[in-house]
């Protein structure tokens, strides 16, 4: 690991931060998040010496992982590898001359991800805004176009919630609920023109990279309770169909945010995830949002997406 620079060269300043009800203390700035003025902190981000890393040959992998007594160990090439351990602390070591805000991307995703699993919440590879003051939810795999929904949405006057990682907390089984993340919200330059908005005034995520960043100035902390969980599809027409409940349970284990790590968070000898997406199947509604992949329908879709809920509310 001789490419990683030494610790003590980093910066040691503290940055306090809110996301996903939690109020995170930082070694490096991450400006996509909602500052405080405390010091108090739920979960830490801090650079620290990796070298016990159990990861070995990391020359063969894009990406690896493997859970130990410690925690959960990430290597991503290009970026170093962190440690997420007991849903308190984000440990990095970055590589010499890593690029910040590419490895913000892992951090602010990844790492996020797993730390509230860890804190067992219900996470899930979503999307969410708020209608009429409750949470909706789109799930899918990545390049599905979640993101594109959420911001047509958003677009017609709902508030947005959390883009890639969304966070239910099912401590109140009878009233499950979705905590904001930070307000930004990533599109490729095609979506952002859909929603009305100018890619060339948006920056880029990366520089490598066209996809851009949206950043919201009206943003809410507060949690809303969920309602409804889409799951998208492609179709030659607009379709909203409701999965039976054995369905509902299989399509959410399927988007959940740590399938992306195999089944390093998935043990079979712990089964209060089944537990917690049974429930949650019985509280909350889940269906197939069916759409053909033509970014001029998404404003039909949206409204379709309004129409089923006010007919679900009207029931």
């Amino acid at each position: 690991m001789s490419n990683i620079f030494p610790i003590s060269e980093t910066a040691s300043a503290s940055n306090y931060y809110y996301a996903y009800g939690l109020k995170l203390k930082s070694a490096l700035e991450l400006p996509e998040l909602v500052s405080y003025d405390g010091t108090d902190f739920d979960v830490e981000i801090k650079l620290e010496n990796l070298a016990r890393s159990p990861l070995t040959n990391l020359e063969s992998y894009w990406f690896c992982c493997d859970l130990n007594p410690e925690g959960l160990w990430l290597y991503w090439q290009g970026i170093g590898t962190m440690l997420v351990s007991q849903g308190k602390k984000i440990s990095l070591q970055p590589i010499k001359d890593v690029d910040i805000a590419r490895m913000r991307l892992f951090i602010l995703g990844a790492a996020l991800g797993a730390i509230l699993h860890q804190r067992e919440y219900i996470v899930l590879h979503a999307s969410a805004v708020a209608i009429d003051a409750s949470a909706v939810v789109f799930t899918a795999p990545k390049g599905e176009g979640k993101s594109t929904m959420t911001g047509t949405l958003y677009a017609r006057g709902h508030q947005f919630i959390a883009d890639d990682v969304v966070a239910i907390d099912f401590s109140n089984p009878q009233r499950p609920m979705v905590f904001p993340a930070f307000p930004q919200l990533k599109l490729w330059p095609d979506s952002a023109t859909q929603i009305g908005r100018d890619p060339d005034s948006l920056p880029k995520l990366i520089d490598r990279l066209e996809k851009r960043e949206y950043l919201f100035e009206d943003f809410s902390l507060k949690p809303v309770p969920l309602k409804q969980i889409f799951v998208l599809g492609t179709d030659s027409a607009i379709a909203i169909k409701p999965f039976k409940p054995q369905e509902m349970i299989l399509m959410l284990l399927k988007n959940l945010y740590v399938s992306r790590f195999g089944s390093t968070l998935l043990s079979p000898q712990d089964p209060k995830y089944f537990f917690q997406l049974t429930d949650l199947a019985k509280q909350v509604g889940v269906a197939k949002l069916l759409r053909p992949r033509s970014l001029t329908m998404v404003v039909e879709v949206a409204e379709a997406v309004e129409e089923y809920l006010e007919y679900l509310t009207a029931e």
